[in-house]
């Protein structure tokens, strides 16, 4: 059974090709909201009740927190490798900022407000939340201030930075009869935030979920609301061209807006956008959906039916989603290393391996032999210290149970050339 699993997982692989998203097993039920990675190891998610994990072995496992809350939780910012910033809407408490700075082991609330709130960070560490006013601290989270007051008619779930000057927050403002869709700009690194142009969106849509491809484009998912409720149907838009003119109310941002699909399925309740045109989105039909071509064209990754709620992509292909039911999906790319040209014959036994597995070679001359593994982004996890071999067989054993699973490369170096590879797959 093993064997044939391998011969699955290598057959008709090239050099590099897609991952799948796979489940991650997770200590809760809750729904999850809200996903954040400060590397490819360290991770948090966040979601009701006071939930909130962390993984810190790229999604293997994760181990449920201490949370000083029972409100939802509605955002993750991971400001450095020890600082994290949750923020909350409103259950027990009021709506409220917390901060770590031990990595999660314990909290200090350091703002609260009448509205839900939703943080994020920019390049240079500094942290803006969004609730009732549009909040900033300079260090980290510990001191806020306010910055500009929000008008109660309008509800925002979005904020995000392009770079350190351009940020961008995203919400609903409430009409007479449904929500439409607005956004509030910076281009001076949050120093002053105006409001978007009504009349340049193609329509009263409401607001779902949007992303930066770079300063001056945006890509946003709204929704066509049935009066206050979310309808089955969405459309993503294109913003670009943002220009900052003097309106009778004030300062308003004008804006190109075009439609690049007129009707998608369901909400959409998180996307990533790439500048290389990959996209993903999910939403409450429970799907993963892939373009390749900035939102052109839309295919299917995962089909479930839990509703997905965030996205955090490390890559174009390594990423990870949280939903209700306290689902988490992991996707990692399957990266093989190129044919070496008289490349030495390697095997490794067993194959698939959990705890550790035996590397076997010949060796046509003596020489200095390393061994490394590479995992699905082609980064080094294991180095097996330099080792003088004489000609003949070789076998190497070598340790793999801080390896989590998934398919892996194994190279036999001398010096910074490859001597040969084979692959490796690690279960669990």
């Amino acid at each position: 059974m093993k064997a044939n699993l391998l011969t699955l997982l290598l057959a008709g692989f090239t050099h590099f090709c897609f991952g799948q998203w796979v489940q991650q097993q997770t200590p809760v039920k809750n729904n999850l909201t809200a996903i954040r990675f400060y590397n490819e190891r360290t991770g948090y998610a966040a979601g009701d009740g006071g939930t909130l994990l962390r993984t810190k072995n790229g999604g293997r496992n994760w181990e449920q927190m201490n949370f000083p809350s029972k409100d939802n939780l509605t955002s993750v910012t991971l400001v450095d490798s020890a600082v994290v910033i949750v923020t909350t809407s409103s259950y027990e408490n009021v709506p409220a900022v917390y901060r770590s700075q031990d990595g999660g082991i314990t909290w200090v609330r350091t703002l609260s407000a009448p509205a839900g709130l939703y943080a994020a960070g920019t390049p240079a560490k500094r942290v803006f939340a969004i609730g009732d006013s549009i909040y900033q601290s300079n260090n980290k989270g510990k001191k806020w201030s306010s910055v500009k007051d929000i008008n109660n008619t309008s509800a925002y779930n979005y904020i995000s930075f392009a770079n350190e000057a351009a940020g961008m927050i995203g919400g609903n403002i409430s009409g007479a009869f449904t929500y439409s869709a607005e956004f509030i700009r910076t281009a001076d690194s949050g120093k002053t935030w105006y409001g978007s142009f009504p009349f340049d969106f193609p329509n009263a849509n409401g607001f779902s979920t949007m992303d930066f491809v770079n300063a001056d484009t945006a890509f946003m998912f709204t929704n066509f609301y049935n009066r206050f409720l979310p309808g089955d149907s969405s459309q993503l838009i294109m913003l670009s061209n943002f220009r900052l003119r003097q309106e009778l109310s004030g300062p308003q941002w004008h804006f190109n807006a075009k439609v690049f699909v007129p009707s998608f399925p369901g909400r959409l309740n998180a996307c990533r956008f790439f500048k290389t045109g990959i996209a993903y989105a999910v939403g409450d039909k429970g799907h993963v959906y892939r373009s390749a071509n900035f939102g052109k064209n839309w295919k299917p990754e995962y089909a479930g039916k839990a509703v997905l709620n965030a996205i955090y992509m490390v890559n174009e292909e390594l990423g990870y989603i949280a939903g209700d039911g306290g689902l988490i999906l992991k996707k990692e790319a399957i990266h093989t290393v190129k044919p070496v040209a008289n490349e030495l014959h390697i095997t490794a036994t067993p194959n698939p391996a959990n705890f550790k597995t035996t590397v076997r070679f010949r060796l046509t001359a003596s020489q200095p032999v390393t061994i490394k593994i590479t995992d699905a982004t082609g980064k080094t996890v294991y180095v097996k210290a330099p080792v003088y071999l004489e000609k003949g067989d070789q076998q190497v054993e070598l340790a793999v149970a801080d390896l989590y699973k998934g398919l892996y490369d194994v190279s036999v170096l001398n010096g910074a050339n490859i001597l040969g590879s084979t692959r490796l797959v690690i279960v669990r």
